[in-house]
Order: C-alpha cells, then sequence, then structure tokens
C-alpha cells in the first residue's frame, strides 16, 4: 500500500478499535438533520446513511447517568457600570452541555435607570440524562426479507447500495431540561434572601422521592410562597432538548407559574427524558454488515473457494468486500452529487429564462445560505458596471468569482449570461450541456467499467471478484483522482483541472434555486446593452 492509498484509508476510519467503529463527529453529534436508527446502514466513507436493513431485533439493556446541576449569576448595576460575579453550587458534571452555553452571555443582559444600583441574580438549573449502551440484540435480529431475498439471487451491488457497508449498532442519546430564573431588586440583602430561599427549594425538589408529610409539607408550603411573594419582578424560562414529548399525560406540565408547578415541570420532564428511543444524538456505533451472522451465511461467506495458492482464507474476503463496499458506495455517492447538481442547474435555468429581460435586469439573486449587506450590493453594482452581458466574452474580468464581489449576491441577468455558457471556450454550448458530457465520459469511463470488474465472477463463483480482490488491483477502479467530486475524465485517466472557466459546482450551491430580490430602477446596472 503507498502512501496515498494508507491516507485515505485512513480518512475513512472516524474512531475506534477492532470491528467496531465509534462516530461522534458533528455529522452525528446534535445534527437533526440526519436519523440515526439502529439497523440502519451507513458508509464510513462518504458520512450518508442507509436503508434500515434489520427487523425484529430487540435491544440490550440501556444504561442511565442522571446529572443536576446549579449555576448562580451575580450582576450588580450601578448608573453605566456594571460587575459580574459567579458562583457555582454543586458540581458541573456537564460542562459541554447545550444548556450551560448560554449562561455567561445572560449575565450582560441587563439594563440601567438613572443612577439607582440594581442587583441582578441568573440561577440556572440544569437536569441532563445521559442514555448509553442501547444496542441491537443480534441474537433476536433478522434481516429484512427483500435483503434476503437480494442475497438469494446474488445481487451483492444491490445489497450494499440498499444497506450500506457498515450498519448502526448502538447508540448514545442525551436529553436535557434548562430552567432560568432571573430576578432583580435593589435591596442586596432581599436579592441574598431570595437566592438562598430559592436554592433551599431546590434542594427541597432535588430529594421530593422522600415522602413529605405533615408539618414539614406546611412548612415547605409557607417557605414557597414566601419566596415568590418577595419576588415579583421573577422571570422563569424552561429549555428542553430531546425530550419525548409523546410521553406527556394529563397533568405534566413544562410550564411553571409558582414553585409547585416547578416541581410539576421536574417530574415531567425527568419522564420525558427516560424513552430510550428519543434524545439528542451524541455518538453511534457502527459495525461492518460482514460480521453479522446472518450476513454472513448470505454472502456464502463460509463457501470454500480453491485458487492457486490453495484454500482461500474466509477473513480476507470479509475485508475485500468490507473494502469494495465503501468504494462502491463512494462512487454512487459521487454520481448522485453530480446528478443532483445538473438538476438543480438545468431548475436553476429555467426559472431565469422564464423571466423577462426587463426584469432580470433590475433583480438579483441572493446566496442560499448568507446574508448581505449594502457593501455587497455596491460591490455588485461595481463589478458590472460597463459590462455588456449581450455577446460572448473570454475576459477575465467577466469570470465568476475573480475578484469576490459576486460572492453574495448576483445579478439575475449575470447569472443566466453564466450559465447560457457565454464565459466558457466552447461557448456555443451552454453550460449544462458541457458539464452533463463531462459527467457522461466519468459514467462511461471510470464508474461504469469499475462497477463491472467488481461484480464480475472469478474462481467460479458469481461475484467471485468482490470478496477476492480489492478495487485497488484493477485498472478499472484505481484511478484514486476520479474519487473526488470536482474530478473530470481526461482521455485515460481523471484530473482535478476544471474543464469550466466558471466554477459550476460553486455556483449553483450558492445561487440555485434562485432566490430572486429586488425590482426596482436602483438594481440597475450598465448600459441597455446589458440586457438585449
Amino acid at each position: 500500500m503507498n502512501i496515498l492509498q494508507a491516507l485515505l484509508v485512513c480518512a475513512a476510519v472516524k474512531e475506534g478499535n477492532g470491528i467496531g467503529q465509534i462516530i461522534n463527529d458533528l455529522s452525528v453529534r446534535g445534527n437533526k438533520n440526519v436519523v440515526p436508527v439502529l439497523g440502519r446502514g451507513y458508509s464510513l466513507a462518504t458520512g450518508i446513511f442507509s436503508s434500515k436493513c434489520l427487523e425484529n431485533w430487540g435491544t440490550t439493556e440501556i444504561s442511565f447517568d442522571y446529572t443536576f446541576t446549579l449555576v448562580e449569576i451575580k450582576t450588580e448595576v450601578s448608573g453605566s457600570q456594571s460587575q459580574t460575579t459567579t458562583g457555582i453550587e454543586d458540581d458541573p458534571t456537564s460542562p459541554s452541555s447545550m444548556a450551560m452555553l448560554g449562561t455567561k452571555e445572560s449575565s450582560q443582559n441587563v439594563r440601567t435607570s438613572g443612577s439607582a444600583t440594581f442587583n441582578f441574580h441568573h440561577i440556572y438549573t440544569t437536569m441532563k440524562v445521559d442514555r448509553y449502551y442501547n444496542s441491537v440484540d443480534e441474537s433476536k435480529a433478522s434481516l429484512d426479507a427483500n435483503v434476503v431475498e437480494m442475497l438469494g439471487r446474488e445481487d451483492y451491488i444491490g445489497v450494499i447500495s440498499s444497506c450500506g457497508p457498515v450498519y448502526v449498532r448502538g447508540i448514545r442519546r442525551t436529553a436535557e431540561v434548562l430552567t432560568h430564573f432571573t430576578f432583580v431588586s435593589l435591596d442586596v440583602t432581599l436579592n441574598k434572601e431570595i437566592s438562598l430561599a430559592f436554592k433551599q427549594d431546590v434542594n427541597g425538589i432535588k430529594n421530593s422521592d422522600n415522602v413529605k408529610k405533615g408539618s414539614q409539607s406546611a412548612n415547605n408550603k409557607k417557605k414557597k410562597t414566601s419566596f415568590f411573594a418577595s419576588s415579583k419582578n421573577m422571570i422563569i424560562t424552561v429549555q428542553g432538548w430531546g425530550l419525548d414529548m409523546s410521553s406527556m399525560e394529563d397533568g405534566d406540565s413544562l410550564i411553571p407559574r409558582s414553585m409547585d408547578d416547578y416541581d410539576l415541570v421536574i417530574s415531567s420532564a425527568f419522564k420525558m427524558m427516560t424513552n430510550s428511543r428519543t434524545g439528542i444524538i451524541q455518538s453511534i456505533e457502527v459495525v461492518p454488515w460482514d460480521t453479522n451472522a446472518q450476513f454472513q451465511q448470505g454472502l456464502n461467506m463460509d463457501s470454500v473457494i480453491m485458487y492457486p495458492n490453495g484454500r482461500f482464507p474466509t477473513f480476507l474476503k470479509q475485508m475485500y468486500f468490507s473494502n469494495n463496499s465503501e468504494h462502491i458506495v463512494k462512487l454512487e455517492q459521487i454520481s448522485r452529487f453530480k446528478f443532483n447538481m445538473i438538476q438543480s442547474l438545468s431548475q436553476c435555468m429555467k426559472i431565469l429564462w422564464g423571466m423577462p429581460a426587463s426584469e432580470r435586469c433590475h433583480s438579483f439573486v441572493r446566496h442560499r445560505k448568507y446574508e448581505y449587506t449594502n457593501s455587497d450590493k455596491e460591490d455588485m453594482q461595481v463589478h458590472l458596471r460597463g459590462k455588456n452581458l449581450g455577446v460572448f466574452n473570454l475576459a477575465d474580468t467577466y469570470s465568476w468569482q475573480q475578484t469576490g464581489a459576486e460572492q453574495y449576491l448576483i445579478s439575475a441577468e449575470r447569472l443566466k449570461w453564466l450559465l447560457d455558457g457565454m464565459n466558457e471556450d466552447a461557448h456555443q454550448d451552454f453550460l449544462l450541456q458541457t458539464v452533463t458530457n463531462h459527467h457522461r465520459d466519468w459514467m462511461n469511463y471510470y464508474f461504469g467499467p469499475c462497477l463491472k470488474k467488481l461484480s464480475s465472477s472469478r474462481y467460479g463463483i458469481q461475484g467471485g471478484m468482490l470478496f477476492t480482490s480489492h478495487w485497488m488491483e484493477h485498472d478499472e477502479c484505481n484511478k484514486i483522482t476520479c474519487l473526488m467530486e470536482t474530478a473530470y475524465w481526461d482521455s485515460d485517466k481523471c484530473t482535478l483541472v476544471q474543464p469550466t472557466r466558471t466554477d459550476w459546482i460553486t455556483l449553483t450551491q450558492s445561487f440555485c434555486m434562485p432566490e430572486i430580490g429586488g425590482t426596482s430602477e436602483d438594481t440597475y446596472w450598465g448600459t441597455s446593452r446589458n440586457c438585449t
């Protein structure tokens, strides 16, 4: 294995030892746009989830960690000056928790009035539950019937495409509730008494599993009533993350209006934090499909393959299959990515062509992710001033991204001009046609031949090449550059040299689908030639 190959292998491995891998980066941790599910396929090479191919699975016994944290922030404000002191009660065992991220900023959220001195108190209580060891019980799980049928007809490429090279075996989740109490007083002594009374109340709540009876209950009630009576300016905010709201029953509430309600909030929230199938994802454990006993049986891993040097090792078959599977999924991901970009480009052209020329001249397109400022608008206007967008032009001043003037905004007419291929060497074709041709070449000369090679028979076994060779052994597959999303086919290899003057992928990701803005004379730049 050469250095480049070793780097690529290392890049595919996230974290972990042995067979299983632990994924805990931002592609999974706290990401609300992906849905990790036990038994669902995954690819280490692409970071993309596949279909759920396990069914009827049970789970192992789950474990819980519980943390309660109280943080107090005191702010004294006199006139235009402020001083902040922070005290922490209990052990803040979750310093990286979502709820604690806002405590530092909140201490600065104060206002002054005249020369009076205000004493602000911010008290945060955080309840956090960490749930782990939630894993598939593989002794009870079974493969999806459709997967079994595909394995039966030896459609190994189809299985890889549907289920991915690895699957999710375990998930770690957290749930958290933050309660923020803010109160202000002109009397320092009163503020301290309120703070002390509050913390005593909270300590009582933390020990709420001890049943309170008789006069003690009455004393607690009196203490809470007295506390709220002396803190009329209190603001209570409750925030929750990863809660199972479907478990709420009649009488449950997350809206506190008194200290008695706060008791209810805590008990209701705790109930919503114990569902093992809900919560914010912190990490997942993934394992290769070829380590699953049923999957091995479907792949006929135990079959004897004789080759010139003797019996082919079963473990080596598993390793080849796992590596080739990741390669296949990577190829599929690149193919779908390019196809989706081309479709977005096509739809973008359709919208721009459907606009009257006069409207395009007085309109601009916003960046899909970033906000623009007035200076961005001015930069774009200056950049376009005097340019004739009615004709073909290869001058560098006409190229996109040369000066950064069109980083966050672009004229609708200018965007159409670029998509029409007016800045390309082969300007007789639209930009869409040019990039489609390049994608077709990559599919015809790399993607197709490589998949055909890996799915071919070997040693008398249908699809045997997947199990008895590595993709780097084959000339049809071992072109590393072809695995880059921005690579293009060039004669007999792939190149990263862009075949178009316009960075069409970045342009498409930035402005397609177009979000049109501005339809006034103020957004008209240049001479009438720009809109012919």
